[in-house]
């Protein structure tokens, strides 16, 4: 009777699963028609008065220099374009020439930069290329141009439209089971969270909140190329392990068919980091059913999971061209295989250690940062009781797969170039980057300054980031990024947050004494990577090396022990408890379903 229940569970998963992925598959074409149906601007060849050309990206945004600013730009359209658009200049837009003809003259309106006119194209726009040409009069201060289709352009409208009819089809297609899988919350959970980076990767370009973008383009266009990996002196991001490089190449010598005249080059690996990154929320997921199984703790699992859905520091990465996005997911991936490790016994158990390993190892071949993975499954299977002729295999089976997996690139790169590499551009790092590394720097977590100054500047002293806890907590939610039309829903999340750390501390304390065998995983996992943060901090004294990214698996250790420590309340804290991390999960997703709209 049990097995029967078993399967027919097992059926509806399957049934969602297919009705999902069609889900997904028309989020795949939509994003190809939203690709394909806005405007892509080449780089902008712009000077002042009679000063040397530069170069700049739309929307530019520049210093004044003069009092004319002369700007062209080349902008590629398909067939179905938008007609409709909003321009803005800084300060007075004195001419717009589209393809030669003249269209916009000075106006009083078009003196004030934060009043976009509205203007119809139609008659000046062709598909393919064009060519326009701003002269914008400058008063000093910021100079610069905005040109953006109109939200309601017939275009955009249809581009919104499809968009929410697939969301609800989603919706739909998830209620449905529901009530199949008997009230689960996974479902809802991992919609939610695919649709948060969905509408996030749709409302952000490449260039934008990106960490060296173009420098990863080049690794990967050169393995494109050339299918082989480069001198660590080739390029900036050169040093990295080349997995993801080789992965990104590969993914773009598929995707090519879809791609015209070479403009959705970026668009396409950003699908790549999404397609990640959903992957990397679907093992966190799993994470939480092992800690939280739904039977006994439907409510914790539903909180670990909004938590996780819509966590500032995945989400803000999850449309980035980086390693990160792969780090991300193997690194959690490696997490659960050794969790599972850690709760299983006999040969199945060996099964998952090997594969936690290979894993590990392929998470070092992506980015350094995965280090950290081998010291806590090593730690982990000193803990873990079992004989000792049993461990001594398990290491020997470990060391054995990190060696023969990826001390080959490390003696390959010191073959060639006579060196090792771990880290290879911190000694081309600026000077202003460097920060001071005593105590009070280190530690330092003063609350009231952190709620007043929600966002990190990697350059600005007066802002804190010569503190690494104060950095690397404010990281946790914004990166390096500022959001300053959002600054009170910030100030908000961050206020949450500082009142969620108490829960954290007697979390972790009480599931140590009361829960230690569960709990021990998670507490070796925080601990090792906050370690290994801090001496990387204190040997790479750079404002950079204070980001959270560096550490995202801390993501699942201070979620679970921050729940835990809420239910661990008294009856009458615990609603309080709970209710304030909910609205932390519900700031989160307001926060990210704002930023297409003010940002």
């Amino acid at each position: 009777m049990r097995k029967k229940k078993s399967q027919s569970v097992a059926k509806k998963r399957h049934a969602f699963l297919r009705e999902f992925a069609f889900i997904l598959l028309g989020l795949c074409l939509y994003t190809i028609f939203w690709e394909q149906t806005i405007p892509v601007f080449s780089a902008v060849s712009y000077h002042y008065d009679d000063h040397q050309k530069q170069i700049g990206s739309m929307p530019l945004s520049i210093d004044s220099n003069g009092d004319v600013l002369t700007a062209n730009v080349r902008m590629l359209l398909s067939p179905l374009h938008p007609v409709h658009f909003t321009i803005a200049a800084d300060d007075c837009l004195n001419q717009l020439t589209i393809n030669g003809k003249e269209v916009l003259k000075k106006k009083d309106e078009s003196c004030d930069f934060t009043l976009k006119q509205t203007v119809d194209l139609r008659q000046y726009l062709k598909s393919g290329e064009n060519s326009l040409r701003f002269i914008v009069e400058d008063y000093g201060g910021k100079g610069g141009i905005d040109m953006q289709p109109s939200a309601t352009d017939p275009v955009i409208v249809l581009q919104q439209f499809l968009f929410f009819a697939i969301i609800g089809l989603g919706i739909f297609v998830v209620s449905k089971n529901i009530r199949r899988l008997k009230g689960s919350m996974l479902p809802w959970m991992f919609f939610g969270g695919v649709v948060a980076r969905w509408w996030y990767f749709i409302a952000t370009p490449a260039s934008v909140r990106s960490h060296d973008y173009d420098a990863h383009l080049e690794y990967i266009l050169y393995v494109l190329r050339h299918w082989s990996i480069p001198s660590t002196m080739q390029g900036w991001e050169s040093f990295q392990p080349p997995l993801y490089y080789f992965l990104s190449a590969l993914w773009l010598r598929m995707t090519s068919i879809v791609d015209i005249a070479g403009i959705n080059m970026e668009a396409r690996m950003q699908l790549l980091s999404v397609f990640l990154s959903i992957g990397t929320l679907a093992v966190a997921l799993w994470i939480g059913t092992m800690f939280y199984p739904e039977q006994k703790n439907k409510w914790k699992f539903a909180l670990f999971a909004s938590l996780v859905a819509v966590s500032p520091s995945l989400l803000l990465l999850s449309p980035s061209i980086n390693n990160d996005s792969l780090l991300h997911l193997l690194a959690f991936l490696s997490f659960a295989l050794l969790l599972r490790w850690w709760n299983t016994k006999g040969r199945i158990s060996r099964g998952f250690w090997i594969a936690a390993c290979v894993t590990i190892a392929l998470g070092i071949l992506t980015k350094s940062n995965m280090i950290p993975l081998v010291g806590i499954a090593w730690i982990l299977l000193a803990l873990k009781k079992i004989s000792w002729k049993e461990k001594a295999i398990l290491f020997g089976i470990s060391a054995v797969i990190f060696l023969f997996l990826t001390d080959w690139l490390y003696l390959l790169r010191y073959v060639t170039e006579g060196k090792l590499t771990i880290v290879g551009n911190l000694n081309t790092l600026s000077s202003g980057l460097l920060v001071k590394t005593s105590l009070s720097h280190l530690f330092a977590f003063p609350p009231v300054f952190i709620f007043q100054n929600p966002f990190n500047d990697p350059w600005a002293d007066a802002l804190g980031r010569q503190f690494f806890l104060t950095y690397l907590f404010r990281s946790a939610f914004f990166g390096e990024f500022s959001f300053y039309p959002l600054l009170h829903l910030a100030q908000g999340m961050l206020a949450l947050a500082l009142l969620a750390v108490p829960l954290f501390v007697f979390g972790f304390c009480r599931d140590i004494v009361k829960n230690f065998r569960r709990s021990l995983p998670l507490a070796v996992a925080f601990l090792v990577l906050l370690a290994v943060h801090f001496v990387f901090r204190i040997q790479t004294p750079y404002s950079s090396s204070e980001d959270f990214r560096y550490s995202i698996l801390m993501v699942i250790p201070v979620i679970a022990f921050v729940i835990d420590g809420a239910y661990a309340l008294p009856k009458w804290l615990r609603r309080l408890g709970l209710g304030l991390l909910w609205l932390l999960a519900i700031a989160c997703a307001a926060f990210f379903i704002l930023i297409p709209f003010v940002m």
